[in-house]
């Protein structure tokens, strides 16, 4: 913990308990938000590095499709991942662009709100207010 390293730090100065006490513990409360940010930005960066190293040879792949000129699709991937196999045929990823279809789901998806208010007294919609603080109205399906 910051306290203890700090007392390791400071015990060589020769001071007494009670005072090094108290200089450990106002240096550590003071320093804890630095602390906790330096912890985060470590932790963060080493989940970069190893997330970079583990995907590095598929960025190697998509780039070599991408300077020859051809789309990337990983059919190794599609075809042992359980994932895309539970999918609706119309929702399974192929190896090729998203259908007119696909890509019109994903789309109107996008454009719901993402709250919704209960409905009050009988109107036919309701007005939520997503996140970035714009009002929508949302159609109630019966």
């Amino acid at each position: 913990s910051l306290a203890t390293a700090l007392r390791q730090l400071l015990q060589p100065a020769g001071l007494e308990q009670q005072a090094l006490e108290q200089a450990v513990q106002l240096a550590a409360n003071g320093n804890l938000d630095l602390g906790c940010a330096l912890i985060e930005k470590a932790a963060t960066d080493k989940a970069v590095r190893d997330i970079d190293e583990a995907l590095n040879s598929a960025y190697v792949a998509r780039r070599k499709a991408a300077t020859a000129g051809q789309q990337f699709a990983d059919v190794a991937l599609l075809a042992q991942a359980r994932f895309p196999q539970t999918l609706p045929d119309v929702l399974r990823p192929k190896p090729c662009r998203l259908s007119p279809r696909q890509l019109r789901l994903y789309e109107d998806y996008a454009k719901i709100g993402r709250t919704i208010v209960p409905p009050t007294g009988g109107s036919k919609g309701t007005t939520g207010t997503s996140q970035d603080g714009v009002a929508r109205q949302e159609a109630v399906l019966p």
